[in-house]
């Protein structure tokens, strides 16, 4: 009901690791949106045709048929973020990401610096990438359901001054921890879009073994312990994403490594 990102959200912060503040929408409220607005057969129907040769076309049309409905309980939804400061961030969390055998690391939206104004158009906006093109070929390949749902996280938006992501076992070489990192958002990165600065950390002494990054010695070593501690709490190598502000290292999500890394 929460997701691969919203789950492991929740077992980060029950178990002391600091993450952004948050609710999460739950797949639930996905499937009512459909029913409420009486698209939920004909997604579905357009779901069972999706094909190599038709995917662009039919995934349109979802995605139009999602982004055009009406939220009903809007005004619950925006009670339920008064804990939190605007503006947010709004991120996907689909129902089959993240498992052992599947990934799908940059293939859903995400919304920063999302005011109250917005929120609700950005979760349409989250709900409806669970259609991507991307995602739907991805689904395709792996063999998954072709219908799939959504929940989503909405979450104070941290500022970062560093962003990055992190492999407690460093996919092509074992032994070390591999860490990539950007200044400022850590979108563009786990999108794909900009070249990141890199680090490598051997996993027993927490020694840096390679160093071109942004994070200072200290801030490497005190995330390269953070993160074993959440592979510990996970019981398998993890695709970590992070952030820090003001010196205080933030996890946004926790993933297991799966072969689909060297593949992306």
């Amino acid at each position: 009901m929460l997701g691969g990102k919203g789950g492991s959200l929740v077992e980060l912060q029950q178990n002391g690791f600091k993450t952004p503040n948050g609710v999460i929408l739950s797949s639930e409220v996905f499937k009512q949106y459909l029913k409420t607005n009486e698209i939920l057969s004909p997604v579905k129907q357009l779901s069972g045709e999706l094909n190599r040769g038709n995917f662009r076309e039919k995934g349109e049309q979802i995605r139009e048929l999602i982004l055009q409905g009406e939220i009903e309980n809007q005004e619950e939804i925006l009670s339920g973020l008064e804990p939190l400061e605007s503006p947010y961030a709004v991120r996907s969390s689909s129902v089959s990401e993240d498992s052992e055998t599947s990934s799908f690391a940059g293939m859903h939206y995400t919304g920063l610096e999302v005011t109250d104004s917005r929120v609700l158009d950005e979760i349409k906006k989250c709900w409806a990438s669970v259609f991507s093109d991307r995602a739907i070929v991805y689904r395709l390949t792996k063999k998954l359901s072709r219908y799939e749902v959504m929940a989503v996280v909405i979450q104070d938006m941290v500022d970062a001054d560093v962003s990055g992501v992190l492999f407690t076992e460093n996919p092509e070489s074992g032994g070390e921890i591999y860490v990539e990192s950007v200044e400022g958002l850590g979108e563009k990165l786990v999108g794909g879009e900009v070249t990141p600065s890199k680090a490598k950390v051997e996993r027993q002494s927490l020694e840096t073994l390679e160093q071109e990054t942004c994070l200072s010695s200290t801030e490497l070593k005190r995330l390269a312990g953070r993160s074993l501690d959440i592979e510990e709490q996970f019981d398998s190598p993890q695709d970590i994403e992070w952030c820090i502000k003001d010196g205080e290292i933030f996890f946004l999500q926790s993933r297991p490594i799966t072969g689909d890394m060297n593949e992306n």
